[in-house]
């Protein structure tokens, strides 16, 4: 038998694999190791460099007194804690494939602390700022208020700043669909971490906060509902569970919010709230979309409370059919309040969905004509479409004479095959 090959131990290692005792592969800047960990990753070459300057920096120091008027030394500088923006920027987990032979994502910038900058990241925030946003509202006064707003409380709450570069990631991956499954990695590593952040600062929301939280619900509920429904397939029973789940999310951050709707209007974000409330009190320009539905309700099999639920979803249904006929020229392109009508529905409708009850999926039925009206929008694109056919598939004939009003909205377009999905911003 050959002799058994010595193993070569490698002393070529980083510090942080050094000091853990593992071993480390040696991609530079940053290894695999540290990268999967969030560890920062130096090299014993640098950090050589680092003493070296650290015991001139001390020789000189006993020479000549350092007056109070001076700047600080260098390794004061680099035993400074992070910033919010440097954690929010330098906190994403790769996987090994998305080190790209070490030369796109991580910049090692030389200096007295090796800050390593993540690219990706201030690629996203800058998108989320310039692209993503414009989407989000309806005018150029609500773009320039929201963008700086939520941009500006993003980099002193870190669970909201992951979101907002979750997001950006979701809305890239589909604008560079050759990169897609990379920037859906990025987007889920993200949104996991922003969840994990909302869990913890939920039980303790108050006037300091509740902005924040605020603005949060309202990118994880676009962020969840495009996720469901791009992988909407054929399994109703479990596309009905992810749905019902995202609703809950939703219901409540909004239960926890609304104590604090007062403090709210004090903020940045009032005067967009204030538009919104002067939305839904305007004249109402009905077009009796939901008039079929009272002869539904007046007859279900259901037990009183089950319809009192039903009767007052179908009248919050109506009045979001007001709004948006109020807006004809905006509905196609925005996101803007297209998930309120989910949101405000209660608890007892909620339950109605979850166990699929078919007076319920009637009303859903219906919410898909809003979602189909803002199908331009990249966050909507083909859902209500697709949602529509899930549920007169799973309804069967018998309820066709209340789905007819729906069902000639979408043959006004074409037939109910499949249609791109949009990825407009």
């Amino acid at each position: 038998m050959a002799p058994r090959k010595a193993h070569q131990k490698s002393r070529r290692g980083c510090v942080e694999c050094k000091r853990r005792h593992v071993k480390c592969d040696e991609t530079r800047p940053t290894c695999q190791r540290c990268t999967l960990s969030e560890r920062l990753c130096t090299w014993e070459a640098l950090r050589n460099v680092h003493e070296s300057r650290s015991a001139s920096s001390q020789a000189a120091s006993e020479t000549h007194a350092q007056s109070p008027a001076q700047p600080q030394s260098q390794s004061q500088i680099a035993s400074r804690p992070p910033s919010p923006v440097t954690h929010a920027i330098s906190t994403r987990p790769h996987s090994p494939s998305q080190n790209h032979g070490g030369s796109s994502s991580d910049v090692l910038i030389t200096g007295p602390s090796d800050i390593s900058v993540n690219m990706d990241h201030l690629e996203l925030i800058y998108h989320f700022y310039t692209e993503t946003c414009q989407t989000l509202v309806k005018t150029e006064d609500q773009l320039r208020r929201y963008r700086a707003l939520v941009v500006e409380q993003g980099l002193k709450r870190p669970f909201l700043m992951h979101q907002i570069l979750a997001f950006s990631a979701l809305h890239l991956s589909l604008r560079r669909p050759q990169r897609q499954d990379y920037y859906r990695g990025i987007a889920t590593a993200l949104q996991t971490k922003a969840l994990a952040g909302l869990t913890e600062i939920l039980p303790q929301v108050d006037a300091s906060n509740c902005l924040d939280v605020l603005l949060f619900s309202h990118l994880i509920g676009l962020h969840v509902f495009r996720d469901i429904f791009t992988s909407l397939k054929d399994d109703f029973n479990a596309f009905m569970e992810a749905l019902v789940g995202c609703i809950r999310l939703l219901q409540g951050v909004n239960v926890v919010i609304r104590s604090w709707r007062d403090v709210l209007r004090r903020t940045e974000i009032g005067s967009l709230m204030d538009e919104a409330e002067d939305a839904r009190m305007m004249q109402k320009n009905s077009l009796g979309e939901c008039l079929p539905l009272h002869e539904l309700m007046d007859n279900a099999d259901l037990s009183q409370p089950s319809i009192d639920a039903c009767q007052k979803a179908l009248n919050k249904l109506q009045e979001f059919f007001h709004i948006e006929n109020a807006y004809p020229e905006d509905r196609t392109s925005s996101a803007n309040a297209i998930f309120g009508w989910l949101v405000t529905a209660s608890t007892k409708y909620t339950e109605l969905l979850a166990q699929k009850r078919q007076e319920a999926l009637v009303l859903l039925a219906y919410y898909a004509v809003l979602l189909h009206r803002r199908r331009e929008s990249w966050v909507v694109g083909n859902a209500g479409r697709r949602l529509f056919k899930a549920l007169t598939t799973h309804l069967g004939s018998g309820w066709e004479p209340f789905l007819a009003w729906p069902r000639s909205v979408f043959h006004e377009d074409e037939d109910l095959g499949p249609t791109p999905v949009s990825t407009s911003s």
